[in-house]
């Protein structure tokens, strides 16, 4: 029985002897690269003016890059040579690969394509500079202005970017931007914010300002060439181990905290306002709303005040005017010549008399109070004065009268009265108010003008002669029957004439002036003879 070969095992193992011999190479060649890296000199650069970052002193770079960069070198072991020159040369110098890296440069996507950037270290803040008289505000008042720029700084791309204006203008450093602004020339420049803070403190810019809120906030990094990841790795590693030993902080407060005081009490205050919203919102909340019900309280309360102090003023007034208004009616109720009675007509008792009420009766005011109206009433009108309060009694506000009756005097006599009454509200009661006055001249002279009249009648009815009263219109008010006699007409149809229509045309004007005469000179005789008045068959009679 043949045996077979087992193949297997001699290929496993040949295959596992190559897999040793390729690590092998590998790590010897990236031990190769790390030999030659730490054994290479590292060419670095920057910008020689671009303080407080980075520039020349005396011929010697120094700034807060070429520190931090330096300090990183240090723990990393590194041997670095460290130049500063043309910011424009610089960045063409890292694309060439004429140098290793740069101090340290603003990330953008746009750079990062061309070069690899290490972790950031700081924030680097640009802002718009201007003069003190500029009327430029914000970001939205550049725009279409003559904007200063650094020759391929961050600012720069921004300003082309966003197509910010057609007039840009690009200088060699920022130093020169902010000298070139403060002269007076453009109207505006795009810098780092530190570097024109330094700038106008260091070289006493006194007209330049910043103006708006920041333009940009972006990473500030170290930069290598392209590809140059081990370059990268170490100074990465160097910025971490010297942020834990704080001589990154140290760094950074050498060389910004003069500059960075204006900026930190903002954001110290930010900070506060942070964990004042966030533990003391509700406290706050519940302050507000104890506030709000107090001051809406107090509101209501004030208001009430108001209206209580209207009302009692009103009151006042009303009360001022009610005792002006009492006074103004207690005086007109005693002045008024014509009596007053005022009573309760449900049983007849007086509650209020003025004084003439009082003297046209013959008593006192004291007097008359609580007694009863009938008691100055003559027995020959008692009938009259009951049926006008019995008319009152179903409606007590009627008015009634005028009505006219027989008043009694204290001393017994009597006194033709006219009277009216009428319902009034009178000290929140309803009660009858009777308005009297002595009429009784009137009656007297009524009943002689009809004793006059009578006998004047019989008088000239008896008599021969013509009697004719005449009016102011032209119009007989009397004709005695005698004239009816001697003209033949009518008492109806002279009464539709007038003397005028009777008398003679020749005599008419003589008639017209001589009546005239007499209704002027009332109370003289006048006389006038010999005119004509026409009797009712045409005959004419003197």
């Amino acid at each position: 029985m043949m045996c077979k070969k087992r193949i297997f095992p001699t290929t496993r193992f040949l295959a596992a002897v190559c897999f040793l011999v390729l690590l092998a190479a590998a790590v010897s060649v990236v031990s190769a690269q790390e030999t030659s890296q730490e054994n290479k000199r590292i060419i670095i650069r920057g910008d020689s003016n671009y303080p407080p970052y980075e520039f020349l002193d005396k011929g010697k770079p120094t700034g807060f890059n070429v520190d931090l960069i330096s300090a990183v070198a240090d723990v990393m072991g590194l041997d670095v040579d460290i130049s500063l020159g043309n910011w424009d040369e610089v960045l063409n110098d890292l694309r060439a690969g004429r140098i290793d890296a740069i101090t340290s440069m603003v990330y953008s996507k746009e750079r990062d394509r061309i070069f690899d950037f290490s972790v950031p270290h700081f924030i680097a803040s640009h802002a718009i500079f201007v003069r003190d008289d500029s009327p430029i505000s914000s970001h939205e008042d550049i725009r279409g202005k003559e904007i200063i720029v650094q020759r391929g700084d961050i600012t720069h791309d921004y300003a082309i970017d966003n197509n910010l204006s057609d007039v840009i203008i690009p200088v060699d450093d920022q130093i020169e931007a902010l000298r070139l602004l403060a002269s007076g020339k453009h109207d505006c420049a795009l810098l780092s914010k530190l570097v024109g803070l330094y700038a106008v403190r260091e070289y006493k810019l006194s007209n330049i300002k910043t103006v708006g809120s920041p333009l940009l906030q972006l990473d500030y990094c170290f930069v290598v060439a392209e590809g140059n990841m081990v370059l990268l790795s170490q100074l990465n590693e160097g910025l971490s181990i010297i942020k834990e030993t704080g001589e990154l902080k140290e760094i950074h407060d050498k060389w910004f905290r003069i500059y960075l005081k204006p900026l930190l009490k903002p954001l110290l205050m930010r900070t506060v306002l942070k964990y004042m919203i966030i533990f003391l919102l509700p406290f706050l909340l519940l302050l507000l709303f104890v506030i709000g019900w107090i001051w809406s309280l107090r509101k209501m309360v004030n208001r009430k005040t108001g209206e209580l102090q209207e009302e009692l003023t009103e009151r006042k007034r009303m009360e001022k005017s009610l005792r002006e208004s009492k006074n103004e009616f207690r005086t007109l109720f005693n002045a008024t010549f014509e009596g007053i009675f005022i009573y309760d007509y449900t049983n007849g008792t007086l509650v209020e008399v003025n004084q003439s009420a009082a003297s046209l009766i013959g008593y006192e005011r004291g007097e008359l109070a609580g007694r009863n109206i009938m008691d100055f009433v003559a027995k020959e009108s008692h009938e009259t004065v009951r049926q006008n309060v019995a008319a009152t009694l179903e409606n007590p506000e009627i008015s009634m009268g005028p009505y006219e009756m027989l008043g009694l005097r204290k001393d017994g006599t009597t006194l033709y009265c006219e009277v009216h009454s009428k319902g009034i509200h009178f000290k929140g009661k309803l009660y009858r108010l009777i308005g009297f006055r002595d009429i009784s001249e009137r009656k007297r002279m009524e009943k002689a003008l009809q004793e006059n009249e009578a006998k004047f009648r019989a008088i000239t009815e008896i008599t021969t002669d013509m009697t004719l009263i005449v009016g102011e219109n032209m119009k007989f008010i009397y004709i005695s029957p005698s004239v009816q006699k001697i003209l033949g007409y009518s008492h109806d149809e002279l009464s539709a004439k007038g003397p005028g229509a009777l008398s003679h045309p020749d005599d008419a004007p003589r008639l017209k002036e001589f009546l005239e005469r007499a209704h002027k000179q009332e109370g003289k005789s006048l006389h006038l003879e010999k005119f004509r008045m026409k009797h009712k068959d045409g005959r004419w009679v003197f």
